[in-house]
């Protein structure tokens, strides 16, 4: 469950719009980003971090594909009807069925504050190189996972993430997604099973 709720937050930093940060407007999502990510996972029964990286495809129409290539290949497929994983084997398991966690999840990706604040309090800090946004959880679903999420990126993008767990595990993702003009055929094919 930790990894589920972990990917329906995770992903903030795939908004590539100007005022992706402006917490108090609904988000100005794009219709398809792509890009790549780097992973680094702690915890505190690990005496080194778990170094992850891959690539994530965002479509607003139909979901978040989140491809880990190193150290083990494995897919994770999240529309508004299921969260579906996809190991090295080629084995498919669905994880949660429609629920809110996929809603949610979606809104963080693209950058919807407005449904999010269902969930977190949110502040917002900007400096000169970097503007984060603070995201402390309010409700008990997400409580059972998360102490806070600070997102941070430039005045154009969301680049990283940073999460404290609530059993004391963090994990801090860099991000790079840029808009996309069409879905491959592999990628139409995993929203598509």
């Amino acid at each position: 469950m930790i990894k589920i709720l972990f990917f329906l937050c995770l992903l903030t930093p795939a908004a590539a719009f100007a005022s992706w940060y402006d917490i108090d407007g609904s988000g100005q999502s794009q219709p398809l980003l792509k890009g790549e990510f780097k992973q680094q996972k702690k915890t505190k029964h690990l005496r080194r971090p778990i170094k992850s990286s891959g690539t994530a495809v965002l479509s607003e129409k139909y979901g978040v594909i989140w491809q880990t290539l190193t150290p083990v290949k494995s897919t994770m497929v999240i529309t508004s009807k299921q969260i579906k994983t996809i190991d090295s084997q080629s084995r498919q398991k669905i994880i949660a069925p429609g629920s809110d966690l996929n809603t949610l999840f979606s809104n963080a990706l693209s950058g919807n504050w407005t449904s999010l604040k269902n969930h977190f309090e949110l502040s917002t800090a900007p400096s000169e190189d970097n503007i984060c946004v603070t995201m402390l959880p309010t409700s008990a679903m997400v409580k059972k996972t998360f102490k806070q999420m600070l997102v941070c990126g430039d005045k154009a993008k969301i680049t990283s993430l940073n999460i404290v767990e609530a059993n004391g595990g963090t994990t801090y993702i860099e991000i790079t997604l840029a808009p996309a003009t069409a879905l491959t055929q592999a990628e139409q094919a995993l929203f598509n099973d």
